[in-house]
């Protein structure tokens, strides 16, 4: 059966990558670099002017960057609060930030005539050089307002506080424009200065919309905030907003940020596309990012081509001209052209010595390029300098893709040994233990799997894998009652819908295979798996009343369009519904190009693909002849339901290394 099931990855067998800055050893490590490099540039931000942001710089701070410094250890980030919007009632908060500014304005801070506050706010203002002199310049207007002004004043400290809060937003905003930001690394409390950043400009755009700079600091904060929505608004509007810097610096920046929210890859192309009309031709980081999203759409001859643009930009140094290289080789691999690639990411990193991360990366690259035993040698000299999780949770990854399953679960149990609750490393050993086909193991741990998970998205998952595998001993009965709980809380849940379908489909349950994959489409009609399952279904189905060729062919097209033409099984599926419809010429075409595709990527699939290119050289229609699911006899009285959560002393019966082992 030429299925693409959720059950498995989108590369058959293969086990889902984790990145290096999920899984590194020296994370926490980099933590505490990061927390000192973000207290030095949080503290000695000089300000350049109204809107025009901040240097970060440590030579030569002014004596408050000290007292703000000694003030944030004093009080702690999260007593801080900035105002966001009008004059509030005082609160312990608003208290801990007037004592702060009023200890280093002293006696002044403390006349009780407003003109005299206001005049000292504008002072101040006139003349900031540090987020410090900008909370003075909010703390002592919001002090004037609410000691009473007349109504002239008043405009003018309304104004001018809105001012403060501008520039000290973008001051902060700028702290996370940069892309490479990983906030897994950034110190505790990072979250609330981000969120008095994002009060701070949106009192500031809710007086001028058209700030570009405030709009894209907003946006930019509003996606750490994961409010995509919020973000995206943020950025239309900085893209039709006011420049101020008139070197058209903010459209560039708002059009990539927004590539990245895109839904569709195919939108985030278009935006890359109008940021590269702008920005400046030495931009590299643009040209990266257009390769990326061009990839994504199978436009990889493309993708070199925008790679190749940016190698040559001149100037190119550290580190994109090594980024780039190593992307180019990347794309060369999925070009098929490995010996290339080889050479050209050997050269990149021929400087990367013992950096972790770079070794990370490279392991990676080897398994990519199918050289696994070079791949498993590296993170195997990784695991004996860092004896930590996730070292053994990527080797165990690339044993899987070697198809050495029973590795992959030694290097999971390693993984669990050191840490118990990494999920990644439980579903590994679920998937691998499924490719042995030991169902029993393999429920044991998508059971463990959700009881870890935090969040009901992870533990729906590890419930549809326990079906899946009950489905695979037969169990129709039971694996279906599970699925079928988890609808009856949400009766239009894609994934569980979709894992249902699937399982109707492994039991020759033809007809409720295609009710289901049909309500699936009026959920989403773009889902690339579900077209092509269904096509599979109404193109091969053995009984001739569940086929429906013009349908096959509709979904089929769709399919391998919403692929980019790039996966085998889908052009299997598109060929065998172009011989169903009587077209073997165009079938023979698409079954070739699925064959090739396969020989050059290993596939598992290849020797049912020549099959299938046979029977069309022959003028013959292809029909399922994948053994159906034979439903075994179930006896649930004495049965404990797979999903049931066990009892307090069954979770701590035995040591997590024992509970998990191989044997268990």
């Amino acid at each position: 059966m030429r299925n693409n099931s959720v059950f498995k990855t989108d590369d058959a067998g293969a086990i889902p990558r984790l990145t290096s800055d999920a899984i590194c050893d020296m994370e926490k490590y980099m933590s505490r670099i990061w927390k000192s490099l973000w207290t030095v540039a949080v503290s000695t931000i000089l300000l350049t002017g109204t809107g025009a942001g901040f240097v970060a710089a440590q030579e030569d701070a002014p004596a408050a960057d000290q007292n703000a410094a000694e003030q944030q250890e004093k009080t702690g980030d999260d007593e801080i609060e900035f105002d966001e919007s009008e004059p509030a009632e005082d609160s312990a908060d608003g208290d801990a930030l007037e004592q702060a500014v009023e200890q280093d304005l002293g006696a002044a801070a403390q006349s009780n005539s407003p003109e005299e506050l206001l005049n000292l706010a504008t002072e101040i203002k006139l003349t900031a050089k540090t987020l410090l002199d900008l909370t003075k310049v909010v703390s002592l207007c919001n002090k004037a307002e609410k000691l009473g002004l007349d109504e002239d004043n008043l405009e003018f400290a309304r104004q001018l506080r809105i001012s403060a809060q501008l520039d000290r937003g973008l001051a902060i905003a700028q702290l996370f424009l940069d892309p490479a930001v990983n906030v897994a690394q950034l110190p505790p409390g990072w979250e609330a200065l981000r969120d008095n950043a994002i009060g701070d400009l949106t009192v500031a755009t809710k007086e001028n919309p058209d700030i570009a700079a405030a709009q894209l600091g907003l946006g930019r904060l509003y996606m750490l905030s994961d409010k995509n929505d919020e973000a995206k608004a943020a950025f239309e509007a900085a893209i039709n907003g006011e420049d101020e810097s008139g070197e058209d610096q903010i459209k560039p920046l708002a059009y990539m940020y927004r590539a990245e929210l895109q839904s569709d890859a195919k939108a985030s192309v278009a935006d890359m596309e109008k940021a590269l009309e702008i920005c400046p031709e030495e931009e590299p980081r643009f040209h990266s990012l257009y390769a990326e999203y061009l990839a994504r759409v199978g436009r990889d001859e493309d993708a070199l081509a925008a790679v190749d643009k940016g190698l040559a930009l001149p100037n190119l140094s550290a580190p994109f001209d090594v980024e780039l290289a190593k992307q180019k080789a990347r794309i060369l691999v999925r070009l098929h052209r490995k010996d290339e690639a080889r050479e050209v990411y050997e050269k990149a990193s021929q400087n990367d010595g013992d950096d972790v991360s770079a070794q990370i990366d490279k392991g990676q690259f080897y398994a990519m390029l199918g050289d696994y035993d070079a791949s498993i040698a590296l993170f195997t000299k990784l695991a004996e300098k860092f004896d930590g999780p996730g070292i053994y949770l990527l080797r165990g990854m690339v044993y899987a893709d070697k198809k050495d399953f029973d590795a992959a679960i030694a290097d999971a149990n390693q993984a669990l040994r050191r840490d118990g609750s990494m999920l990644a490393a439980i579903r590994l050993k679920g998937l691998a233990f499924v490719q042995l086909e030991k169902y029993d193991e393999a429920v044991r741990a998508f059971e463990l799997l959700k009881r870890k998970s935090k969040t009901a998205e992870e533990k729906l998952e590890a419930t549809t894998q326990i079906a899946y595998v009950i489905s695979k001993q037969g169990r129709y009965r039971r694996a279906s009652e599970i699925l079928k709980k988890e609808l009856e809380k949400d009766p239009k849940n894609a994934s569980v819908l979709r894992s249902l379908a699937d399982m109707e489909l492994l039991f020759g349950h033809w007809g409720e295979a295609k009710r289901l994959y049909a309500e699936l489409l009026e959920i989403d009609p773009e889902d690339t798996g579900v077209l092509n399952n269904y096509s599979w279904l109404l193109g091969t189905c053995p009984d001739e009343q569940y086929r429906d060729a013009a349908l096959a062919l509709e979904y089929g097209k769709k399919a391998a369009e919403g692929t980019y033409y790039k996966l085998p099984h889908i052009l299997s599926t598109l060929a065998a519904a172009y011989a169903e419809n009587g077209d073997f010429e165009s079938a023979r075409s698409w079954s070739q190009k699925g064959v090739d595709l396969a020989t050059a990527d290993n596939d598992d699939n290849l020797e049912d693909l020549k099959k299938e290119l046979e029977s069309y050289k022959e003028n013959k229609p292809w029909r399922e002849t994948s053994e159906v699911l034979a439903e075994v006899d179930e006896d649930e009285s004495a049965e404990k339901p797979a999903d049931e959560e066990p009892k307090p002393e069954e979770k701590d019966a035995a040591p997590e290394e024992n509970a998990d082992s191989p044997e268990a």
